[in-house]
């Protein structure tokens, strides 16, 4: 290398170096002497920098617990001394934590208008100790939200389904999902992991001084021990991402794709074990996500999961025969109909949530409650003008049937 390039090589770092003190919180470790000279008396150019603090996170990171935690069941985790469980539902980690009941939302009736019902099945919290204890537990919370008979409930999705339905389907999804609880693909990945269920930006905690310095990470509550194939759709926050750290790129596709990339080869190096189940086919796996849930999103959702599984059944080497015969005919057509509805009422959702700023559940910040309801009021009115024309296919009662959230008044707030 040329005299005058190693100059330039140390100008650069030192000037870059320089800009990062001067401008940035980062801590960079102070320049003490340099030369750039190649014929110096050390016979070379250097920079001697003052003592870095530390060790490379290269020389531990392999050596961190963060995703080498092993669990014998799957459940969460309570003090061992926690009085307000039975002694018989806890499993004992040492003499200060236990395994005990789950303690996520789909297993509670967390909201007034998810009421659980004992009719049909007992509530099933856990802690299961394999993977068909644990498949029987989400169809046991599927039964417990139906209302029994006597009761009246609003049924005005065209997908919702019939009570009957809703007993009928997930009773052939219980046998399908024992079938795949013993399949290598589902079984060899299905190891107790705990995972915190809602890791975004607004729960982690930085110093404001420094902000690579994490302080605390929040919202603890819901995090439980469930296979890790339960894991498997978690995926880079393309949106959050690109908003925050946005950057310069050819196209919005490529950008995509770099993160996604690089997302997926971090995965692969620091966390194999949610690596391995990212590899499933996810034909295999939307079952578990949906047979819960039939009574809030509607039968149609299990139904064409059964449908999609089903016309794979032999593809996938699976035992025969398939325990569910899909629909044909009319009836076919009408679960098409209804699904199309459903991927309607889905993609409407989706819109509110990003037009409003608001999560699925409809939370919002404090001190956007004022302009967000404006604005949800303006989203529902226009999507009611339009839907009044001779020529829309929509009435206004389906609007309202597949509206997301509670349906807003029709008049402004700044409006007499």
């Amino acid at each position: 290398m040329s005299s005058t390039s190693c100059v330039d090589q140390s100008s650069l770092f030192l000037t870059g170096q320089s800009t990062m003190q001067r401008n940035t919180s980062i801590p960079i470790p102070r320049v003490i002497d340099w030369n750039d000279d190649p014929l110096n008396a050390v016979g070379c150019e250097y920079v001697i920098m003052e003592y870095a603090a530390g060790v490379p996170l290269s020389s531990v990171w392999q050596q961190l617990d963060l995703t080498k935690l092993d669990f014998n069941l799957y459940g969460s985790l309570y003090l061992s001394n926690f009085s307000m469980i039975d002694q018989s539902h806890k499993y004992g980690l040492d003499n200060d934590f236990c395994i005990s009941l789950h303690c996520g939302n789909r297993f509670w009736a967390c909201d007034t208008d998810k009421q659980r019902f004992t009719h049909l099945s007992r509530p099933d919290h856990g802690p299961w100790v394999d993977i068909p204890a644990y498949c029987n537990g989400l169809i046991d919370t599927a039964l417990t939200r139906l209302p029994p008979p006597d009761r009246s409930h609003p049924n005005e999705k065209s997908y919702q389904g019939r009570v009957e339905e809703h007993v009928q389907l997930p009773s052939i999804a219980r046998k399908i999902l024992q079938i795949l609880a013993r399949d290598p693909r589902i079984n060899d990945n299905a190891s107790p992991t705990m995972m915190h269920p809602d890791l975004h930006l607004h729960n982690i905690f930085v110093d404001p001084d420094d902000a690579t310095a994490i302080t605390a990470f929040i919202d603890w509550q819901g995090t439980s021990i469930e296979p890790a194939f339960e894991h498997a759709d978690m995926v880079l926050d393309l949106e959050t991402t690109q908003l925050h750290f946005p950057g310069k790129r050819d196209s919005e596709g490529d950008s995509h794709l770099v993160l996604e990339r690089a997302y997926d080869a971090l995965v692969k190096v620091y966390v194999p074990r949610l690596a391995a189940v990212r590899n499933i086919d996810d034909d295999l796996l939307r079952l578990f996500r949906y047979c819960h849930r039939t009574w809030v999103d509607g039968i149609t959702v299990l139904r064409d999961e059964l449908i999609n599984l089903s016309t794979r059944w032999e593809a996938f080497g699976l035992p025969r025969p398939c325990p569910y015969t899909p629909p044909s005919g009319k009836a076919l057509e009408d679960h098409k109909k209804d699904h199309q509805v459903f991927l309607q009422a889905l993609e409407l959702k989706e819109s509110l949530v990003e037009q409003l700023k608001t999560t699925k559940d409809g939370w919002i910040r404090s001190e956007l409650w004022d302009e967000t309801q404006e604005n949800h009021t303006n989203a529902f009115m226009t999507l009611l003008e339009a839907i009044s024309q001779p020529d829309s296919d929509m009435t206004i009662q389906e609007l309202e049937a597949i509206w997301p959230f509670d349906k807003p008044t029709t008049t402004h707030k700044n409006q007499p």
